[in-house]
């Protein structure tokens, strides 16, 4: 089960109404192990889909988004390295999603995202408005 939840002084208390139903299936008294993580911000990430969305439309390579995103992400430095049999090193970009990233590490790839997009595509004007 996954829920997003509040501190509040000394205790948890459910974010929101699908969260609360959520806890009322723990039973009182017993003992949960839970992994906290920061919640990543909706509108941080729309932020982030403005600024692909001025990069895509600046640029005339990439015919879809997808494969700008893919391009983005290696140029973040969102990748990891596989060394194929043959010895060849190859970058696996890695993924976005809200599972994947919680929001401290979302924001320290959006501040890489904004240098690549001053750097590699030319948008610093673009980039001072997000």
């Amino acid at each position: 089960m996954k829920c997003i939840v509040k501190k509040c002084g000394y205790h948890l208390e459910p974010a929101y109404e699908m969260d609360a139903d959520a806890l009322d299936t723990l039973r009182n008294g017993t003992m949960y192990k839970a992994d906290f993580r920061k919640a990543r911000n909706p509108l941080h990430n729309a932020k982030a889909f403005v600024l692909i969305k001025l990069i895509y439309d600046s640029q005339e390579k990439y015919q879809n988004i997808e494969d700008l995103r893919t391009e983005l992400k290696l140029q973040c430095g969102s990748y990891t390295h596989h060394v194929r049999t043959t010895g060849e090193v190859i970058y696996i970009p890695k993924s976005w999603s809200f599972a994947d990233m919680d929001q401290t590490e979302f924001e320290e790839l959006y501040d890489r995202l904004i240098d690549v997009a001053i750097e590699n595509w030319g948008l610093k004007e673009a980039v001072e408005f997000l």
